[in-house]
């Protein structure tokens, strides 16, 4: 009976180790596969953080694009209104100094006017002057031949 009991116990016992032995064989398969997909992830990981890492460099890119747009943008405003603004200043400029051209003009005719009514009137006086001249010669002149007849 103990060899027979003996004989069950080592076919019991080789049972249990084939089957401990079947799943540490499916385990370490299983591991493996693990291992591999593991590597796989890993290698999906390191992928994925590189394409992160380009597509961050190229946000701050269109960022730093988009500032420097932004900031040419205020500068061409500024150059235009400045552009603007001085235009605005030569126009008042040149509506004054034709305003003040325009005066002066006046005031050119208005001397000229009395420049020339003081002429005509030193005319005038003038003609005047030889016409009584002429009026005392004459009398003068009928005066003396009134009295040498």
């Amino acid at each position: 009976l103990s060899l027979a009991q003996a004989d069950k116990n080592y076919f019991e016992t080789k049972l249990k180790l084939d089957r401990v032995s079947g799943e540490k064989q499916a385990l370490l398969q299983e591991n493996k596969s693990l291992e591999g997909d593991r590597d796989d992830l890993r290698l999906r990981l390191r992928q994925v953080t590189q394409e992160n890492a380009q597509i961050k460099e190229s946000e701050m890119n269109l960022k730093r694009r988009a500032t420097a747009a932004e900031e040419e943008s205020k500068k061409a405003n500024q150059a235009q209104q400045e552009a603007e603004d001085q235009r605005r200043l030569s126009e008042k400029e040149k509506q004054e100094k034709m305003s003040e051209c325009l005066s002066w003009r006046e005031k050119h005719h208005e001397l000229a006017n009395i420049f020339r009514i003081q002429e005509d009137l030193k005319a005038q006086r003038r003609n005047k002057a030889v016409r009584m001249e002429l009026w005392t010669r004459q009398k003068l002149f009928h005066y003396r031949t009134e009295i040498q007849l």
